[in-house]
């Protein structure tokens, strides 16, 4: 994976709350981590809502839906 680029073409980025990196991430399984992680890539900077389909997040990240399915 290249990375996702925005509109005009550059990398973006994503922003995780401490306290989620802090008291969620430790409780998580290695799979639901990368899951969350990719579903902020998703997410809308002002709300922060997502609705991305299992389809698009294993065409985007090159993994399988099994892979999704295990980690929700």
């Amino acid at each position: 994976m290249d990375g996702i680029l925005d509109e005009q073409g550059r990398p973006t980025f994503i922003r995780l709350p401490v306290w989620v990196v802090r008291d969620v991430f430790p409780r998580l399984t290695t799979r639901a981590r990368d899951l969350y992680i990719i579903l902020s890539s998703f997410a809308d900077s002002r709300t922060g809502t997502c609705y991305p389909s299992r389809r698009g997040i294993a065409k985007r990240f090159g993994i399988s839906s099994k892979t999704i399915q295990a980690a929700t």
